[in-house]
This record gives C-alpha cells, sequence and structure tokens, in this order.
C-alpha cells in the first residue's frame, strides 16, 4: 500500500512536471499571424496640416517570445495612399513588452517602399529616393488567444514624397489574427 501511494505521488509530480515545462515552452514559441485595419496619416505642407483620406492595410507578422516578458515582432504590410496614388510596403520590427496577459506595449522601427509605376508622386515630380524610415509607438490588446486588436503611432524621418513636406505621421487601428 505505501508502495502504490509512493509511486502515485510520484506519477502526479512528474505530470505537473511535465505541464508546467510545457506551459515555459508555449511561452517561448514563435507565432504567425495576419492582420489588417485602417490607417489614417497627416503631414505639414507649407506651414499647413494636411489630413490624407483614411485608407486600408493588411499583411502578414512573425512574433517570437524572448527573455521575461519580451516579444519581438517582424512584419510585412501593404497599404494604398489613395491620395497620392501610391502602393506602400512597409516592413516594421517591433519590440513588445507584457504588462498583463492581454495587454502589451510595442515601440519599433520600420522601412517604407513607396511604389507606383511611373514613380511620380501626386506633384508629378519623380520620386528621387522611394525608400523612407520611421518609428513606431503602440499598444495591443487580446480579444482572445487567437484575435487580437492593435493600435500604433507612426512618425516618418525621410522626406521621399515631395521636398516641402515634412512631419509624415498616421495612426493605425487593426484587428489581427494568430495561427
Amino acid at each position: 500500500m505505501k508502495r502504490l501511494i509512493i509511486a502515485s505521488f510520484l506519477v502526479l509530480i512528474s505530470i505537473s512536471g511535465f505541464s508546467q515545462e510545457k506551459k515555459l515552452t508555449q511561452k517561448k514559441k514563435t507565432t504567425f499571424g495576419i492582420t489588417a485595419g485602417l490607417n489614417s496619416n497627416f503631414h505639414t505642407l507649407n506651414g499647413y496640416r494636411n489630413q490624407e483620406p483614411t485608407n486600408l492595410y493588411g499583411g502578414l507578422f512573425v512574433e517570437r517570445s524572448l527573455k521575461g516578458k519580451f516579444r519581438l515582432q517582424a512584419e510585412i504590410l501593404y497599404s494604398r495612399i489613395q491620395s497620392e496614388n501610391f502602393n506602400m510596403f512597409e516592413l516594421p520590427i517591433s519590440l513588445k513588452y507584457e504588462i498583463t496577459d492581454r495587454f502589451r506595449v510595442l515601440t519599433g522601427v520600420q522601412v517604407n517602399y513607396l511604389y507606383n509605376r511611373r514613380n511620380l508622386n501626386f506633384f508629378d515630380r519623380k520620386i528621387e529616393n522611394p525608400i523612407n524610415f520611421g518609428a513606431h509607438l503602440g499598444v495591443e490588446y487580446d480579444l482572445s488567444e487567437k484575435w487580437f486588436l492593435s493600435l500604433r503611432y507612426t512618425h516618418r524621418f525621410t522626406k521621399n514624397v515631395h521636398p516641402d513636406i515634412n512631419n509624415i505621421k498616421g495612426f493605425r487601428l487593426g484587428i489581427g489574427f494568430r495561427f
């Protein structure tokens, strides 16, 4: 009887240990997903603030858990800038910090590539440098294990659309799904 109790106790401890190990490895895994939403961009031209029409974006991401409560995310996003007749591809890299199980803050850098067939902006000037750089800051909230909402502020540093346009900024509200 003693042996049966000891054997049962050892089995329960080993099962408990395996389940804790599984939770730790689940937290360290790499996840893939899709995201889509709305972009709202604005800029300053000759001292006046101009609001661009709201447009849509979509893309793919990969996210890797790091040590502690940190995560690293890389994305490839596509959006269309209607007022300038451009397609924009974005490559943001984000570092996330988990505040709670459902809520995260994020910050990062991004590279953007502007493209249209003639490579002209809305002023009919040739774009000399279609690549620009920026930074972003945002929050993310998990609706469930798979679905999440995100809100992000972006700021682009490089002037490549028009030499007089300064401070290209934007807000992005999106929803994502993790596979």
